[in-house]
């Protein structure tokens, strides 16, 4: 059952399909292609079940309905799911109490969480593998990472085990996977949705990582937004700003075949795009680097040596080793350097409402090539540097698939925008979808 999260809800509010049958009908394809692409970690198959009768009795009583009912999703491993473990790829741990803030609007938009899926440990590897569940493999080619770290949610959906799924980026982690998968990915403003860290995060984290859906088509994207951009008490960062659509010039960054032919679609539908460069991307790319390798030290790497697997400690110290050393006082120059790169970046979208590029400039990379050391390390950075320097300033972006090349293999670009620009993002990213030809 291959088909958009809107689609379904539409046709599941039409009573052209029953929720139950919904919902089983995912957890099979889960039992027919999970044992070999290992992306969902444990399925929530009898609470599912109970939710999706509940949804076929509540159609049945009339009356309004939630936009999302019985539609089945996935959750990553670092995203609370009640009475589930929040494990991040490690060893150990207890089921939480409550639903990530997000989860619960979902919830009571009628979705339906049907499994959790894989991650790295801790989230720290743009390839999905870890002590706890093992690797997630590429459905498109097995050779190849998948990516990561959302890499679970990125193959669940593009292999039809789910509906959507919700994943997390700090830097890249939903838009690295999404375009692996051929599957759209948004990743919100930092403060868009509500969140709640099971221990209080680091600056970086705060002013840096967010959750966000990823889907099959782009009309799914702004439902799934607005059940989730929700507020609760557990995030003061929450802000609820318009989702509103501009219109202005696109920016094409960094052009490759995929990014000119979104750049094709989008001229299709009446925008304007120029070509550009954007500003001061190595600086902002490295200073990703140098503010997540300082706090790293405190304590994430530590428990990775201690509990992770060793494929994601040897890439995760290969990539941060690229950092540069910072003391309290560096460390304090670095979060001032990341506002005055800020500012130059929101000047750039004073003349620009988007920019469009590729998530990485890079050919998909083979399984282990991230344990080939600094130098395997740096390709990927630089290839990501747009990917990561935007992660950096806390900007919002969706990953918009664009079919496939010759090999067989999903060509994705990236969207970007000013922060809370979503609506704008969102508008582009469907009419790129509307206006594509196949690649």
């Amino acid at each position: 059952m291959i088909v958009g999260a809107a689609q379904l809800a539409r046709a599941i509010a039409a009573d052209e399909l029953s929720a139950r049958a919904t919902v089983q009908a995912h957890l099979d394809r889960i039992a027919e292609v999970n044992p070999t692409l290992n992306a969902v970690t444990i399925t929530l198959a009898q609470e599912a079940l109970v939710a999706a009768d509940a949804a076929d009795a509540l159609i049945a009583g009339g009356g309004q309905l939630p936009p999302l009912l019985g539609v089945p999703f996935t959750v990553k491993e670092n995203i609370d799911v009640a009475a589930t473990v929040t494990s991040l790829g490690l060893p150990g741990g207890a089921p939480v109490q409550r639903d990530a803030p997000h989860i619960a609007h979902l919830r009571a938009a009628g979705a339906i969480p049907i499994a959790r899926t894989n991650l790295p440990d801790l989230a720290l590897r743009w390839h999905t593998d870890n002590a706890r569940h093992g690797a997630t493999v590429n459905p498109f080619d097995a050779s190849l990472s998948p990516g990561g770290s959302s890499g679970g949610d990125a193959v669940a959906l593009a292999s039809g085990m789910a509906a959507f799924a919700v994943g997390s980026d700090y830097g890249g982690s939903l838009r690295v996977p999404a375009a692996l998968a051929g599957v759209y990915a948004l990743r919100p403003t930092p403060g868009r949705l509500a969140q709640a860290f099971g221990v209080p995060p680091l600056m970086s984290r705060q002013l840096m990582a967010t959750d966000g859906p990823l889907a099959r088509r782009a009309e799914d994207l702004p439902l799934l937004l607005t059940a989730m951009a929700q507020p609760d008490a557990r995030d003061p960062r929450f802000t609820p700003a318009s989702a509103d659509a501009a219109r202005g010039p696109v920016a094409l960054v960094l052009a490759s075949d995929g990014a000119r032919a979104a750049a094709n679609a989008l001229v299709a539908a009446g925008y304007e795009v120029v070509e550009a460069e954007a500003p001061r991307l190595e600086e902002a790319a490295q200073l990703w680097l140098d503010l997540v390798r300082f706090e790293l030290r405190l304590g994430a790497m530590t428990r990775l040596r201690e509990e992770g697997s060793d494929g994601t400690r040897r890439s995760a110290e290969a990539l941060f080793g690229l950092g540069r050393p910072l003391d309290g006082e560096g460390y304090a120059r670095a979060l001032g350097e990341r506002y005055v790169l800020t500012a130059a970046w929101s000047e750039f979208f004073d003349q620009h409402s988007l920019l469009l590029g590729p998530v990485s400039t890079c050919a998909p990379w083979p399984v282990g090539h991230d344990l080939g050391g600094a130098e395997a390390l740096r390709d990927e950075w630089w290839g990501f540097r747009l990917t990561v320097a935007t992660a950096c300033l806390g900007l919002p972006a969706v990953s918009v698939p664009l079919g496939f090349d010759t090999r067989g293999l999903p060509v994705g670009v990236q969207l970007i925008g000013p922060c809370w620009a979503e609506g704008t993002l969102l508008a582009a990213a469907g009419a790129i979808e509307a206006n594509s030809m196949p690649t």
